[in-house]
C-alpha cells in the first residue's frame, strides 16, 4: 500500500511540475566526463513527495529526480523503461516502506518503449546532480 501512495504522490507532483528544461539541459556533454554528476549515494530519503523529474540530455538510461528538500539526484537505470518515453509520470517503487529508495529499487514510467516489453527499470546507481556545474566549468 505504501508503494502505491508513493506512486500516487509522485504522479501528482509530475503533473503539476512537468518536465522542465534549461539551457544547461540542452548542452551535449560527454557521459564519461559530465561535471554535473557528483558523488554516489547509497540511499535517498524524502518526506511526503518528490518535487519532479526530467530526462538526462546525454544519458537515455537515466533520470534526474528533484527532491522537495532541494536535493537533485541522477538515477542510472537498467531494464525495460526508458525515461525519454515517459509522458507525464515516473514513479519509484521501493522494497521497504521507509520513504527512502536505493539501488535495487524500481522506477516505473507511463511510456511504452518500442521493442521493450516493460515499463519498469531497476535503479543501478544514484549520484548527486548539479545542473549548474556546466556553467561553472565554462566560466573557469
Amino acid at each position: 500500500m505504501k508503494d502505491y501512495l508513493i506512486i500516487l504522490l509522485f504522479m501528482v507532483s509530475a503533473l503539476l511540475t512537468g518536465c522542465a528544461t534549461t539551457q544547461d539541459d540542452k548542452a551535449k556533454i560527454p557521459l564519461d566526463s559530465d561535471p554535473r554528476v557528483g558523488e554516489e549515494v547509497m540511499q535517498v530519503c524524502f518526506v511526503r513527495d518528490l518535487d519532479g523529474w526530467q530526462n538526462v540530455d546525454n544519458d537515455p538510461k537515466a533520470a534526474i529526480l528533484r527532491m522537495n528538500n532541494g536535493g537533485t539526484f541522477k538515477l542510472k537505470l537498467k531494464g525495460g523503461c526508458h525515461p525519454n518515453f515517459a509522458d507525464l509520470n515516473l514513479a519509484i517503487k521501493t522494497s521497504t516502506a521507509s520513504g527512502c529508495f536505493s539501488p535495487g529499487d524500481k522506477v516505473k514510467t507511463d511510456g511504452i518503449v518500442p521493442g521493450h516489453p516493460g515499463t519498469e527499470c531497476i535503479i543501478t546507481s544514484i549520484h548527486k546532480w548539479d545542473a549548474k556545474a556546466v556553467s561553472k566549468t565554462e566560466k573557469s
